[in-house]
């Protein structure tokens, strides 16, 4: 008992350490290897954050879901998106031969969320169009209707998320760098998905889908961040009103002693001694056949 509980006190300090420094060092940044990041009002002109909302977006269920799907091009029916949220797309595409296509496209294919195949007259070809290694800084953006998310500001969002790759592949008809917007779109339940180049020529790709991804309000915290918030709700509320009832209706002055189980919690640290010495003593006699610092009788 003492070990799990000592296990589970850890474990929520640390969530809530996590938070603080979260809250103080990543203002408005969108970090792709978690898949969330914190909503940013304005930019500077290195697109540094200057000014945050503190709205909290969380797309890791994306993440969770691997290959997102394959998806056939709104005008070009010869043309294919391969497409991940968060991560690369290569460990999805079942097909190796296709995939070393893509891979031989460039070595930024390797860190690519999403390839764009094309097979036409019987010839194949596969270009990356965007890639992860540069959401370091990226941010998320509030517009008009939609947020935009990643480094790359996409002002023209008409969803209710949108996450912008960029530095693709340049060439095979492109003069600039590819890039990519997913464009999510709030709904209960996944719906239809589009993919096509938002204009001819502009090397750049909307992947649209929606998805109860796109729902802010199902966005918005973990399981985990929603426990640690009621945690310490009701701690404070504790606390609050126990020091209340003490003072008021005890006569205890303001301190230490107005503390509610003021003794209980003097004493938890050593029951929490008491069972790591007692959760220690047990391993170690079921592993060596001894409890620490006594010697086996012969």
């Amino acid at each position: 008992f003492a070990c799990g509980c000592g296990m589970r006190l850890r474990g929520g300090g640390q969530r809530w350490i996590l938070l603080l420094v979260f809250s103080a060092l990543a203002m408005g940044e969108w970090n792709d290897d978690s898949c969330t990041g914190t909503t940013c009002l304005r930019f500077d002109a290195q697109d540094r954050c200057t000014q945050d909302s503190g709205d909290f977006f969380d797309l890791s269920a994306l993440r969770r879901e691997g290959l997102l799907g394959t998806f056939t091009d709104l005008r070009l029916k010869d043309v294919n998106y391969f497409v991940s949220v968060c991560q690369n797309v290569q460990p999805y595409v079942a097909d190796k031969a296709m995939a070393q296509t893509c891979l031989d496209a460039g070595e930024g294919a390797r860190d690519s969320p999403v390839w764009q195949t094309v097979r036409k007259d019987g010839e194949f070809s596969c270009s990356y169009l965007g890639v992860r290694k540069d959401q370091d800084t990226a941010s998320v953006q509030a517009y008009g209707k939609g947020m935009s998310l990643g480094p790359n500001s996409f002002a023209q969002c008409d969803g209710d998320i949108c996450l912008t790759y960029s530095n693709g592949e340049l060439g095979q008809g492109c003069s600039r760098p590819r890039r990519v917007s997913i464009v999510l779109t709030c709904s209960s339940e996944v719906g239809e998905a589009l993919a096509y180049e938002s204009a001819e020529g502009s090397c750049h790709y909307l992947v649209k889908m929606v998805h109860p991804a796109g729902c802010r309000g199902a966005v918005g915290m973990s399981a985990g961040w929603v426990f640690d918030i009621m945690f310490f709700l009701v701690a404070f509320t504790y606390v609050g009103l126990g020091i209340t009832y003490k003072t008021t209706m005890k006569g205890y002055p303001m301190g230490k002693e107005a503390i509610p189980n003021i003794e209980f919690w003097r004493s938890l640290p050593g029951y929490v001694r008491d069972g790591i010495t007692f959760c220690k003593s047990t391993v170690h006699r079921r592993v060596y056949g001894t409890v620490p610092g006594y010697d086996n009788v012969t």
